[in-house]
Order: C-alpha cells, then sequence, then structure tokens
C-alpha cells in the first residue's frame, strides 16, 4: 500500500451497504487532488488519520471528519496544512498497516472496530434476540446490557443571604 494510492472504485456503496457514502464521496473529490496513500494514528486506539506523506510531511484529515459529515456542509480542510506529527497531539504519525484490506473486507467496522459510531440510515444489524444482535458487515454479536448510573452533580448557585 506504501507504493500505490487508495482508490474509490472498490468501495462504492451501491454495491455493498458496509461502505461509507461519506468516504467513497471524499475519495471521488480527492481524484481531482492527490489521493491518499495510507491510514495513520499516533498509537493504537487513537483518531484515524488518511493522507499521504511527502517528503516526510503529512498531508491529510482525520478520518471521523469525513465518515460523520453531514450533507450540504463543507467538506474537511484536508490536503492542506503538511506536519511531520499530528497537529492536535503534537506526536509523531505512523502508517497503520493492512487498514485498507480490513476495510475492502469488512467495511466500516474496520475504523470502527468496537462499533461505538453510529452509521445512519442504513442497517448494520440484524437482531437474534431481543437483548441481541449480529453485526451484518462483520459477523460480531453483541448483547446489550443496563446499568444504573448513580450521578452526582456539584454546581455553583448564588447565595442570597436570608434577612433576618
Amino acid at each position: 500500500m506504501n507504493k500505490s494510492f487508495i482508490s474509490p472504485e472498490p468501495v462504492d456503496p451501491c454495491f455493498c451497504d458496509k461502505f461509507s457514502p461519506n468516504f467513497y464521496r471524499w475519495l471521488l473529490l480527492q481524484q481531482k487532488r492527490i489521493l491518499p496513500k495510507a491510514f495513520y494514528h499516533t498509537r493504537p486506539g487513537t483518531m484515524l488519520y488518511i493522507g499521504r506523506m511527502d517528503d516526510g510531511d503529512f498531508i491529510g484529515c482525520q478520518l471521523h471528519s469525513i465518515l460523520s459529515h453531514q450533507p450540504g456542509r463543507p467538506w474537511p480542510k484536508g490536503f492542506c496544512s503538511p506536519s511531520r506529527t499530528c497537529w492536535i497531539t503534537g506526536e509523531p504519525l505512523v502508517e497503520v498497516p493492512g487498514l485498507w484490506e480490513d476495510y475492502l473486507r469488512i467495511g466500516q467496522c474496520a475504523f470502527d472496530p468496537d462499533h461505538c459510531w453510529e452509521y445512519p440510515p442504513r442497517t448494520r444489524y440484524k437482531m437474534l434476540e431481543n437483548d441481541l444482535r449480529e453485526c451484518l458487515w462483520c459477523g460480531k454479536t453483541f448483547r446489550q446490557t443496563r446499568e444504573i448510573v448513580r450521578k452526582t452533580v456539584t454546581k455553583w448557585v448564588e447565595h442570597i443571604p436570608l434577612e433576618v
């Protein structure tokens, strides 16, 4: 993947629901510029970026800003701010090997392995029982749990002395 570019052709969401329509549209826009080469992060489990290294400078943008793009709004400002490190944390960016291949195989689950993000309006899960569902893209099953959360709220309110 280091030498070739990430291409939109194999990930058209019209052919398979597991692919992101936003990611596909963004990749189509990049064809007019320079296609990204890889995915990056500062360390495992942190924010993902898509782009390329150019003479040691990273040119790209946050992947989540592409996936969560709202129709009618401008696209994320990618491919405009070269830097050698993540401009948010200041940590060096490291290529994530195999992520493109994972995306081709299991779709958006490659970007969200813990299944925390919601991808409306498509159907991602098949209900197996009342509290059990299966992801149609990667095959993982999830049981719904409920927990009671007790919350203490502390705030400052205006003190009005009592008149005696």
